[in-house]
C-alpha cells in the first residue's frame, strides 16, 4: 500500500498565545454547538521568559523530539500538508499573536483526519460530528479544540469537525479522536 494514502493523523497538539482567547461562545446550529474562538490583545496571562516568543513556546508544548523533525509552516486543508510517507513531521499554524504546533503522519493515531475540504462542510458532516469548532483566523479553530481537548470536552470517538477561515477562504476539517489525553500537547 502507497503511505502517502494513509490518512493524516495528528498525534499532539500544543498552542500558545500571546493575550487571551475569549471564552468559547455557543451559537445555534441543528443538532449541537459550533464552538468558537477568537483571540483578543490583553495582557499575556503569564510573562513569556525572555527571548522565547509565541511560536517557540508552541513547540515546546510538543515535549520532546527527538530526532529533530522535519517543521513546516503551513496553512488550509491538512490535503495538501507536506506530511512525509514515513515518520512524523510538526506543522506549524501561526496567526499572531498566536501559534498551533501539531504532531503529524500518516496512518493511525490520537486523532486521524477522515475528511477535509474548501468552503462550508456538507450536510453530512455537520449531522455527523459532536462537536464544531471555528474562528476567523488560521489559529482560532485548532485553539478552541485544544481548549476542549484539555477541558475534557473532547473526548475518545468524538468526530469533531474544525471551520477555519470564512467566506469563500473557509477550509475545514474532520477530525475522529481515537485519544483525546494523548493528543494533549502542553501550552496556552
Amino acid at each position: 500500500m502507497d503511505d502517502s494514502s494513509r490518512p493524516v493523523s495528528v498525534s499532539a497538539i500544543a498552542a500558545a498565545v500571546d493575550g487571551e482567547l475569549q471564552p468559547c461562545v455557543p451559537a445555534q446550529r441543528v443538532h449541537q454547538p459550533v464552538l468558537t474562538g477568537t483571540r483578543v490583545a490583553v495582557a499575556p496571562r503569564a510573562p513569556a521568559p525572555a527571548g522565547v516568543d509565541v511560536v517557540e513556546r508552541a513547540m515546546v508544548g510538543l515535549g520532546p523530539v527527538d530526532p529533530p523533525l522535519p517543521c513546516h509552516l503551513v496553512a488550509g486543508d491538512p490535503a495538501g500538508w507536506p506530511v512525509p510517507d514515513h515518520g512524523d513531521a510538526v506543522v506549524l499554524l501561526v496567526d499572531l499573536p498566536a501559534a498551533v504546533a501539531l504532531r503529524v503522519g500518516r496512518g493511525a493515531g490520537p486523532a486521524r483526519v477522515t475528511s477535509s475540504g474548501a468552503g462550508a462542510p456538507p450536510v453530512s458532516v455537520l449531522a455527523r460530528v459532536a462537536h464544531v469548532f471555528s474562528g476567523p483566523g488560521a489559529c482560532d479553530a485548532w485553539l478552541t479544540l485544544h481548549r476542549g481537548v484539555c477541558g475534557g470536552a473532547v473526548r475518545a470517538g468524538d468526530l469533531v469537525l474544525l471551520r477555519i477561515g470564512r467566506g469563500a477562504a473557509e477550509v475545514w476539517v474532520e477530525l475522529a479522536v481515537d485519544d483525546a489525553g494523548a493528543l494533549r500537547g502542553r501550552g496556552y
